[in-house]
């Protein structure tokens, strides 16, 4: 039967998700743990899969349903099951577009077509497990209110190209306003500027534990490897935190930056395929 999900099914559910996937802990108890989420658990003398149902924009009713079935019980119908309903959950919402995602490695890329979904874009999850790089040749501060509307254009001028190629919709990623303002505010310790003598913005990087994101050079800046004296800066700072693992995602069609980072020793740990459909309710 298919049910809501229950605090005491984390356990199960990760032992089913370490049979066939590398986990990240961070993204599973963000997963389960955020409020606005929804899981549907399919349990039938254990549990044999789940269904994630993830709201990514309620304004664009944007949603996003991940389906995982344990290896040993797939295509038998119970991806199907899980699917419809988790489809069935948002039939008052009405979304205009559906996404999901899965391990490359994973052959479930046709049952994703039959039920219309098409592919959008890939990313890899690499890892450093490797020692302290040599001190970077920037300086880094922690980010202030006074770089707000720097900031905030840095990350629209960084993000573009890579969504616009890969249609990652706004194509401009940052709206300012005042309440993007206080929940950037409530990272500041989390978020890293190097600064330069105009009290320009020359790059950032984000650092939450040992999850580094958001690493953006300054169009200005770029070809000065600004970028690798950045990533220094990030891999030292986690390490320096206590951090065992450093953890990234960078979209495949950032080469340059996937260059980079394995320059520094990153290993691509499994390739994510992120698909859409536009629905038409």
């Amino acid at each position: 039967m298919i049910r809501e999900y229950k605090v005491e099914d984390k356990e199960n559910i990760i032992k089913i998700l370490q049979e066939g996937l590398v986990l990240d802990m961070s993204y599973i108890n963000e997963d389960f743990s955020s409020e606005n989420n929804t899981i549907l658990v399919y349990e039938d003398e254990g549990i044999k899969g789940f269904a994630l149902i993830e709201p990514r924009n309620k304004v664009t009713k944007f949603y996003n349903i991940n389906i995982y079935v344990k290896p040993n019980c797939r295509k038998n119908g119970l991806g199907t099951k899980l699917y419809n309903e988790a489809v069935s959950y948002l039939d008052e919402v009405k979304p205009n577009t559906l996404s999901t995602k899965y391990v490359d490695k994973e052959n479930v890329s046709e049952f994703y077509k039959k039920i219309g979904y098409k592919k959008w874009f890939s990313f890899y999850e690499m890892t450093y497990n490797g020692d302290p790089k040599e001190e970077s040749k920037l300086k880094f501060v922690n980010y202030e209110d006074k770089y707000y509307e720097k900031y905030v254009q840095l990350c629209a001028d960084g993000f573009y190209d890579l969504r616009a190629e890969n249609d990652i919709q706004p194509y401009i990623c940052s709206n300012p306003n005042e309440e993007d303002r206080k929940n950037t505010i409530k990272e500041k310790d989390d978020i890293y500027l190097c600064i330069d003598d105009n009290d320009e913005i020359v790059s950032t990087v984000k650092i939450k534990g040992g999850y580094v994101d958001d690493l953006i050079v300054s169009k200005s800046y770029e070809g000065k490897g600004i970028g690798q004296e950045t990533t220094k800066f990030a891999i030292n700072k986690c390490i320096k935190s206590g951090v065992d693992k450093i953890t990234l995602d960078v979209v495949v069609w950032n080469v340059s930056a996937t260059h980079i980072y394995k320059k520094f020793d990153f290993d691509i740990v499994q390739k994510i395929n992120v698909c859409r459909q536009f629905t038409e309710k």
